[in-house]
């Protein structure tokens, strides 16, 4: 019996953004077709993740950047409409800028979601989502970025 299966590019892009940050790194790239490797090429790269070449070890991030777990993120944008938000997130990847979309905690009617990048991406969300940001607005995070002595 002969089974017709075929795959396409996003058939892979759909299996790699299911993946965890960890399982996506941890994929044997050597192990796929070459369709599958831009695949996943990609979904790291739209994740903001890096996979280091060790010798049998669990991939790193480069020491200079911190790891998306490490970086502090910050709110761009906030949605009343869960559809605007996604459609936002999904510019942000595209233009290769990590986001999340995640439900504002304080709104008490579960509606609100707030767009969120790392703080060193936030310039880049912004000028992405053709937003801007005021000059008062910039001073008061950069104030807030600033440890206390």
């Amino acid at each position: 019996m002969e089974t017709n299966m075929d795959v396409n590019a996003q058939d892979f892009k759909d299996h790699f953004h299911l993946l965890s940050d960890e399982a996506l790194l941890a994929v044997n790239r050597d192990e796929l077709v070459p369709l599958a490797q831009q695949c996943l090429d990609e979904e790291i790269a739209k994740r903001g993740l890096y996979a280091v070449e060790t010798d049998g070890e669990a991939p790193q991030t480069p020491e200079d950047e911190p790891s998306p777990e490490e970086q502090e993120l910050a709110v761009v944008a906030t949605y009343d409409i869960p559809e605007e938000g996604e459609a936002a997130r999904q510019a942000l990847e595209e233009a290769g800028i990590p986001a999340r979309l995640v439900r504002d905690p304080d709104d008490i009617k579960g509606v609100q979601m707030e767009l969120m990048v790392a703080e060193n991406k936030v310039l880049q969300a912004l000028e992405a989502l053709g937003l801007q940001i005021s000059e008062e607005e910039l001073a008061a995070q950069a104030e807030a970025a600033v440890p206390e002595e």
